[in-house]
């Protein structure tokens, strides 16, 4: 059978958070997809600890830093699950080690989830090459729908809404769009 986009009705949708990032937009889409089709949302933070060895050969930071950081970690995320079931219900989270993209296909797919959606600021150039795009490698690589949302910086005037765009703005944002293969 062949679903069209009338036909999408997500019952399970996962929602990447990064807390380096404002998630407030991220999760609005995302609180509102999964009220309107009344799915359940997973709220899903992929963390990768950063491990170095010592010259002597001991792990820089230790097993209980690192213990710390995904208490630490978790405690966010069950604050924000929190706040997110005062809106909708149907709300559960996963913490999960590992390389970020990866992690979140992954969880993704072991729970057949109907959608992905995930932030990101949209950088280009060496920024883009420096720091990477999880969102883009969630698109590449997921078979499941992605849906990216902008991350504005509140304290950031170029990215307002209010604020006109210029024809040569969006030709240069054209040539950072990537477009799948059909």
């Amino acid at each position: 059978m062949t679903t069209t986009a009338n036909d999408f009705e997500p019952s399970c949708v996962v929602c990447a958070l990064d807390f380096e990032q404002p998630v407030s937009g991220v999760l609005d889409t995302a609180i509102s997809i999964a009220a309107r089709f009344d799915a359940t949302l997973h709220l899903v933070h992929a963390w990768l600890p950063a491990v170095a060895l010592s010259p002597e050969g001991g792990m820089l930071p230790g097993a209980n830093e690192l213990d710390a950081l995904a208490t630490n970690l978790g405690d966010r995320l069950e604050s924000t699950a929190a706040a997110v079931r005062l809106r909708h219900a149907r709300v559960t989270t996963g913490l999960v080690p590992g390389t970020p993209w990866r992690e979140i296909v992954r969880y993704a797919e072991q729970h057949d989830a109907d959608l992905i959606i995930a932030g990101t600021h949209g950088r280009s150039g060496i920024a883009r090459l420096l720091e990477g795009s999880v969102a883009e490698r969630v698109v590449r690589t997921s078979s499941i729908p992605v849906l990216v949302v902008p991350i504005h910086h509140v304290d950031d005037p170029t990215r307002s809404k209010e604020r006109p765009v210029m024809e040569t703005e969006i030709e240069a944002e054209k040539e950072d769009v990537w477009i799948p293969e059909a």
